[in-house]
């Protein structure tokens, strides 16, 4: 029932929340987030300053059961974007429009590996038996590698593993692999090859030329990436608590011996934690450190220190739990977007992290990038963006909550994960300034919350929760607003008699009910006075379908207070508080 305006004395104070632009910042004290942010979110896209329930995730294709390995993207010669993901040792191949799947003959990696490893790279050169070069057209191949099998490719017709025989002569076996500077190179934990120029199948160099002997690294690899530079790429490669710069940009393999740094090590206490945890977007490397997320500006790179800060603190609330292992955290960029996949209260990447570069849209200049919270729904392995009909596209593998492997377009339109609903959420700072009797910290009772949603397509069931400094989370309401679709959908039946109805979305404007302060007490373990009687006062509204969260605002009247002191006696005896949140919606 809508509350009476009538309802407003003169010492009523009201505060909100609109235009979210500066996104999640659990890492800060609730009642100290900025005015423009939120204390955490899932499933939501603050996009305008506004909180719309995310793209959809839509199933294309389930692989077969057994341990996921990895997935990777890889467009053939002449050809379109295929899939391939591993699975149990086996490589399976699909065709977009990803419908469906085969098995990739001749190859078969150890079952028992945690990771396959693949790397696209191109092959220009072939190498004679008198050991002359010869140069051929152009053709793509992937390369794949587990640590224990020998090595394997596929151009898209001719797939094999490959013998590397006395001195090496065709690709060693390693794992984390990059195709760089010409060449492919390959990392066998603590040691490192380079490929003959053009031809990542050959490595006869290593066996007659004296630079042509293994790398050495401070540590196993993990991962191993292209600094995203126009001019000079070159490689980085990390250990788990280092990262080492080669210039594979020099083509020369002769000159190597003679240039000085031609390999060093560029961060001596920052590493990476696997070969899934790097990407880049804007000319930015981004890659997840065993203390968090960090960012590089490869065209400032020689004006940075070693000391690279960690990008992750507002996403604390997820970070507390992650798991031990992070060697399967992955990431990826696609549009604005910066998606980091963890382990948070799971083995698997439970929690997507969602950095937003432009929540706010500004003509002149670009706005600063924001934290739009977690996505959950599935579990990703391996992200793999790509190009299909001229579109761009993000797909995963993930293993879902069922035990089956699946692979999922991520960011469809329609905001439904494969046609059902999305539960999203969006928890506020801590409001502590209402009105000049009730602002500051001074003691105040919370009653009752407003909210509008807009963009309403079907139906929305929402809770609506408050809290204050003190115990747990109260419901406050609950609604279902019925917003009724048009009749077009993708398995509607349509002849030329069919009458098709297009509906707006809707918009509705909600004031809860007024809550009674001693209806709700902590038994005297916290304070003698009620839950609603508080110095500040957050709100948390979950809701379940399409919409978009516009604003929330909070009301509150001021609360008499002592001018005196008091005394106080040395407290005795058990005090216990219940842990979680009260008719809790998750």
């Amino acid at each position: 029932m809508a509350q009476s305006d009538t309802i407003l004395g003169t010492g009523r104070g009201v505060a909100g929340g609109a235009f979210l632009i500066d996104g999640m910042q659990s890492s800060n004290d609730p009642m100290f987030i900025s005015e423009r942010g939120i204390r955490s979110a899932m499933n939501v896209s603050l996009r305008g300053g506004t909180a719309s329930t995310r793209p959809g995730y839509q199933c294309r294709y389930t692989l077969p059961a057994g341990r996921l390995q990895g997935f990777h993207k890889f467009t053939p010669t002449g050809s379109v974007l295929h899939h391939l993901a591993a699975v149990d040792g086996r490589i399976y191949v699909s065709k977009a429009p990803f419908t469906s799947y085969f098995q990739l003959p001749n190859i078969r990696f150890f079952p028992g590996a945690r990771h396959i490893f693949f790397e696209n790279a191109v092959k220009s050169a072939r190498r004679n038996a008198d050991g002359s070069i010869t140069a051929i057209d152009s053709v793509n191949v992937v390369m794949m590698q587990d640590g224990f099998s020998r090595a394997a490719f596929w151009d898209g017709s001719t797939n094999r593993h490959l013998d590397p025989g006395p001195g090496a002569l065709e690709t060693p076996i390693g794992t984390v692999m990059k195709f760089t500077g010409g060449r492919l190179w390959v990392f066998d934990r603590r040691r490192g090859y380079s490929s003959d120029i053009a031809d990542p199948l050959s490595f006869t160099e290593n066996t007659y030329l004296a630079e042509g002997l293994p790398f050495q690294l401070p540590d196993e690899v993990t991962a191993a990436t292209e600094t995203p530079s126009v001019d000079n790429p070159q490689l980085l490669v990390f250990t788990e608590s280092t990262g080492t710069l080669f210039q594979s940009n020099v083509r020369a393999r002769s000159t190597w011996k003679d240039i000085d740094n031609f390999q060093r090590v560029l961060y001596p206490e920052i590493g990476c934690v696997g070969h899934m945890a790097v990407t880049t977007q804007y000319g930015l490397l981004w890659w997840f450190s065993s203390r968090g997320l960090i960012s590089l500006n490869a065209a400032e790179a020689s004006k940075i220190s070693s000391e690279l800060p960690y990008r992750d603190n507002d996403m604390a609330v997820s970070k507390a739990f992650m798991s031990s292992n992070l060697a399967d955290i992955a990431l990826t960029s696609y549009e604005n977007f910066l998606l980091v996949s963890v382990p948070s209260g799971d083995r698997y990447n439970r929690h997507t992290w969602v950095l937003d570069q432009s929540p706010q849209t500004l003509l002149s200049e670009r706005a600063g990038p924001a934290w739009s919270g977690i996505w959950t729904g599935i579990r990703p392995v391996q992200w793999a963006p790509g190009r299909v009909n001229g579109v761009e596209r993000l797909y995963c593998a993930s293993v879902d909550y069922d035990g089956n492997n699946r692979v999922w377009e991520a960011f469809t339109a329609d905001c439904l994960d494969n046609g059902t609903p999305i539960t999203s959420y969006v928890e506020s700072k801590s409001y502590f300034k209402f009105s000049d009797k009730a602002s500051g910290l001074d003691l105040k009772g919370f009653r009752f919350a407003e909210f509008t949603f807009t963009d309403i397509v079907g139906d929305l069931d929402v809770r609506v929760f408050w809290a204050g400094t003190r115990g747990n989370y109260q419901s406050l309401a609950s609604y279902r607003f019925v917003a009724t679709e048009g009749s077009l959908n993708s398995d509607s039946d349509i002849t030329a008699d069919t009458v098709i109805s297009t509906y707006s979305g809707q918009s509705r404007r909600q004031r809860t009910p007024a809550i009674d302060l001693g209806e709700f007490s902590r038994c005297g373990v916290e304070s003698d006075l009620s839950d609603g009687v508080d110095t500040a006062f957050s709100v948390l509204l979950v809701w379940s379908g399409r919409a978009t969260l516009r604003n929330f605002r909070l009301f509150a009247d001021p609360n008499d207070e002592s001018s005196t002191g008091e005394c106080h006696s040395a407290e005795s005896g058990a005090k216990v508080l219940e842990q979680g949140l009260e008719e809790s919606p998750q």
